[in-house]
């Protein structure tokens, strides 16, 4: 059971695509925040209270920082990618020293990354 090197790159190569996407998502969702609480502290409606302007400044404010979430997920798939990588060389180094260890360390190598690939597929 020997890991293709192509499934490795497709596996960091996913997994920067994901980045990408959370982090375009974390960026809108902070410009969203920014322009409602640029919007209330702008918009001097009359007739509307100082109390409701307050309320949309603060909704501003903690729809701004739902964008942790995505920073915590681009963080954790950041790590991943350093997992696989880490892995990468392993197995390229005991592939060249010719070894298939008597405790199997290749297989042992090969066995992590296919769990990652499942842990990722089955989410």
């Amino acid at each position: 059971m020997i890991v293709d090197e192509s499934l490795i790159k497709n596996l960091i190569t996913q997994q920067r695509r994901a980045i990408k996407y959370y982090l375009g998502f974390a960026i809108g969702i902070v410009a969203l925040g920014v322009a409602i609480i640029i919007a209330s502290l702008i918009w001097t409606g009359s007739g509307i209270p100082e109390n409701f302007r307050t309320l949309i400044s603060i909704g501003g404010g903690f729809v701004s920082s739902l964008s942790t979430f995505q920073i915590k997920e681009i963080l954790s798939r950041k790590e991943k990618i350093g997992v696989v990588q880490t892995l990468q060389v392993r197995i390229t180094k005991l592939k060249a020293m010719g070894e298939l260890t008597e405790d199997g360390e290749l297989n042992q190598v090969e066995d992590l990354l296919w769990k990652i690939v499942e842990k990722t597929a089955t989410g």
